[in-house]
């Protein structure tokens, strides 16, 4: 079972910075990396999952379309998945789906490397903070929820 956040605190409530950071063990079999392009596997008609294991009826195409540099896909995970990423909006680009953006609907902190950018605020010296092009809005996202004096 995923927790929903690793942290509560809002921006008048520091002490987090005092806490251990959530580590999770090192697994000694980590799963080999394939150079082969991601294929829908069907073992059963139940079980037709997308290439991260979450099951396609479960996954819905929000938006779907070819640019100029990029094949852009948004995604919405329904809440009742049994994955890290449930209940969230995820902006995929290109072949494989590389996640360029995560937004959940229901919590601020994604557990992911956007996360670490709520630690900017308290460390950096006061005045706006530039993000330029990180994340679709992910990680401007996490800080202006916690952090609603800063300027992004």
């Amino acid at each position: 079972q995923i927790p929903h956040n690793y942290l509560s605190f809002t921006s008048q409530n520091l002490s987090f910075l005092s806490l251990k950071p959530p580590f999770r063990p090192i697994n000694p079999h980590p799963k080999r990396l394939s150079s082969k392009p991601h294929q829908t596997q069907l073992s059963s008609p139940s079980t037709k999952t997308q290439d991260d294991g979450i099951p396609v009826d479960l996954v819905k195409i929000l938006v779907q379309f070819k640019s100029r540099h990029n094949y852009i896909r948004v995604l919405q995970v329904s809440r009742k998945a049994d994955h890290p990423f449930r209940g969230s909006r995820l902006l995929l680009l290109d072949g494989p789906g590389n996640i360029h953006s995560i937004n959940f609907l229901i919590r601020t902190l994604t557990d992911t490397y956007f996360d670490v950018f709520a630690t900017f605020p308290p460390i950096l010296p006061p005045g706006p903070v530039g993000l330029l092009g990180f994340g679709a809005g992910s990680a401007a996202k996490v800080i202006l929820e916690l952090y609603p004096e800063v300027v992004v």
